[in-house]
């Protein structure tokens, strides 16, 4: 008879930095409480290169002007607002589907980073966020003398 042993990290063998690095600010499902309102939580991929991180956040049907990205003390805050369409003087509203959404995210950002070059663009509903990487100093050796 033959023992099967399950492991309870299915992530085990990812990183524990890389995951430390991008862990998100605590959640509840996809959506958090924002005084009296709830907020959605977009949906987001995380990309890196040797030159830059990426994040692409969907955020569907929000104009840029309604996006407020900001970083304080190496965390990454997005709120962003969807408004539903303004009704014409001869239009009603006969089916709703659309409605107003608040977005809200945060991301701790890693220690190799330039928070002074980040961009972002949006296109076809998503947004796409670059932030620039920099040399992690190397470890230096200190002598002691006496």
């Amino acid at each position: 008879m033959s023992t099967w042993t399950i492991s309870r990290d299915p992530f085990r063998f990812t990183s524990p930095l890389l995951r430390a690095l991008w862990s998100e600010t605590p959640t509840a499902g996809n959506r958090i409480e924002v005084g009296q309102s709830l907020a959605l939580q977009p949906n987001t991929d995380i990309l890196m290169s040797a030159s830059a991180y990426r994040l692409r956040v969907e955020l569907p049907g929000v104009a840029m002007e309604d996006v407020e990205l900001t970083v304080d003390d190496q965390v990454l805050s997005l709120v962003a607002k969807r408004s539903s369409a303004e009704l014409g003087e001869d239009e009603k509203m006969i089916s709703q589907s659309l409605k107003n959404a608040d977005y809200q995210k945060s991301w701790r950002l890693p220690v190799d980073v330039n928070c002074e070059a980040i961009t972002a663009t949006t296109t076809n509903g998503i947004l796409d966020i670059r932030i620039e990487r920099t040399q992690k100093p190397s470890p230096k050796r200190i002598s002691v003398t006496q």
